[in-house]
């Protein structure tokens, strides 16, 4: 009995060995931490980060581009606008601008061509007029009483003799006479409505005073030409002074009824002299009276008004102040995207970039130049333009006026001599005819130009970039996928480790109790 005692305690003490050593390898298996102790989700997101890095590189290469894009649309708009600045200058006709001056606003002059320099008188003895008549006054609201036809035709009265000896005639103009039907009914408004619907070349208006209702007619234009004769038909065929409609009529010709019988405005054309010349117009402007230039008049005169036509040479110092201002808006704009900012301690944009640096090189070999069509001037210097030591451009306008006034030609030539499309050498162009040149041909050229290529290059650039973090982001969702079913099979396989486990640790702790109870 004892001898089985003592096997039976060697067998426990050998089994209590051995579940305390298999508990010390429990241990170490769950030190690991797989399947629970764990951060899958960082071990995960540090495998993916590693991966995808260099996106931020890609990134910051991606935003340098699109910084570089804005800049140069800055500057093609601003090469844009100093092109049409050029342009105006490289036009021979904007170094002849003339302009006209007088001694009275009665008559003013205004540009409409290439005139010569001149001076000349004008005095006026009467303004351009539309006719006007009217009605003699009826009750408000009454019926006309009659119906019939009035005609109305456009054309000229002219007038012969003087007081009760005077006579009218009147020639009818190329339009045809308009007829207009009048009912018993009709009243003065509605008589208005219909010679305003009937494109007569006249309007109706009703006048409502102490008197009653009258009927204005007027011509729509003013000249000589333009007045107008009004005849009416009654009912029973009876005209003139017998027509139950004559109180419409206006026929001066025919007698003194109807409107002719009051007070009337005639229709006139503006009659004045230029140099003692008689002239005329139907309306307030003298056109073609002096070769590009208009009068305009305002008010007959009581003496001569002198007229006088010559350079404008303000108006071509405001044209080259406008290309000194474009011209130094670009070449600012790119000082700033080029040149290093050593009181910021930053690189400019575009610092590097060679078409925009090439820009501005040339730019400034072409406000440097020189051409030999310019005659007594040559460089832009000449007549006040310099060159700041930053590449501005500042304008003496005292020089350039004195320059126009003295040889105004070869300040023409030196801005415009020349077409950049002719087959002539650059040096034998204007200066603003070179500079246009460049800006339209080689630098705005739509797709070819250098800014349109430079930004094409770009955004090549930044397609590239996109291309390259698409596909680093795919590469690593695949490794988060990959890396997320591994750990998720570990998970697994643990699972089922750990369950094994603890079913042996149970069992392990049943048969030593069990040998415990045997041995006592």
């Amino acid at each position: 009995m004892s001898t089985t005692s003592t096997s039976s305690t060697s067998s426990l003490s050998s089994s209590t060995g051995t579940a305390s050593t298999y508990s010390t390898g429990q241990g170490l298996i769950s030190s690991l931490g797989l399947g629970s102790g764990l951060n899958v989700t960082a071990i995960i997101a540090a495998e993916v980060g590693v991966t995808e890095s260099p996106i931020a590189t890609l990134q910051s290469q991606e935003a340098n581009l699109t910084a570089k894009i804005s800049s140069v649309g800055q500057l093609q708009s601003l090469a844009a606008t100093l092109s049409d600045s050029v342009a105006t200058l490289a036009n021979p006709s904007v170094w002849k601008t003339m302009s006209a001056t007088s001694t009275s606003s009665a008559v003013t002059g205004v540009v409409t061509g290439s005139p010569q320099a001149t001076s000349f008188s004008v005095q006026v003895q009467q303004l351009a007029q539309s006719q006007e008549s009217a009605t003699s006054a009826v009750t408000a609201g009454s019926a006309i009483g009659s119906s019939g036809t009035m005609s109305i035709q456009l054309g000229t009265w002219t007038t012969s003799g003087s007081g009760s000896g005077a006579t009218s005639t009147f020639a009818a103009g190329s339009s045809s006479a308009v007829s207009i039907s009048i009912s018993s009914s009709d009243t003065m408004s509605s008589i208005a409505s219909k010679i305003n619907s009937a494109n007569a070349g006249v309007t109706a208006t009703v006048l409502d005073d102490s008197s009653g209702e009258r009927l204005l007619v007027q011509s729509n234009s003013t000249g000589a030409a333009q007045g107008f004769k009004i005849e009416t038909t009654d009912g029973s065929g009876n005209t003139g002074s017998a027509s139950a409609l004559a109180s419409l009529a206006f026929d001066p010709a025919a007698g003194s009824f109807g409107m002719a019988a009051n007070s009337y405005q005639a229709a006139q054309d503006t009659k004045a002299t230029v140099n003692n010349i008689s002239v005329s117009s139907s309306n307030d402007t003298l056109s073609g009276v002096i070769t590009g230039l208009n009068l305009q008049v305002s008010q007959v005169t009581t003496s001569a008004v002198q007229v006088s036509v010559a350079a404008n040479n303000s108006a071509a110092v405001s044209d080259v102040e406008s290309f000194v201002s474009a011209y130094n808006a670009l070449n600012d704009q790119l000082n700033t995207a080029v040149q290093y900012n050593t009181t910021a301690n930053t690189a400019g944009v575009l610092e590097g970039d060679q078409t925009t640096e090439n820009l501005q090189n040339q730019l400034n070999s072409l406000v440097l130049g020189t051409t030999s069509s310019g005659g007594a001037y040559k460089y832009l210097s000449d007549v006040g333009i310099t060159v700041g030591q930053n590449g501005d451009l500042t304008l003496d306008s005292s020089k350039l006026t004195q320059a126009l006034t003295s040889n105004a030609s070869s300040v023409q030539n030196l801005f415009s001599a020349g077409e950049y499309s002719s087959n002539t050498s650059a040096s034998a162009q204007g200066l603003a005819v070179q500079m246009q040149n460049f800006l339209s041909n080689t630098v705005l050229a739509t797709n070819t130009g250098l800014l349109a290529s430079d930004t094409s290059n770009m955004q090549s650039g930044i397609t590239q970039l996109e291309s390259q973090i698409s596909q680093i982001t795919a590469n690593g969702k695949a490794l988060q996928a990959q890396l997320q079913a591994q750990y998720s099979y570990l998970d697994t396989e643990q699972s089922q480790t750990t369950a094994m486990s603890n079913y042996f640790t149970q069992q392990i702790g049943l048969w030593n109790n069990s040998s415990s109870s045997s041995s006592s």
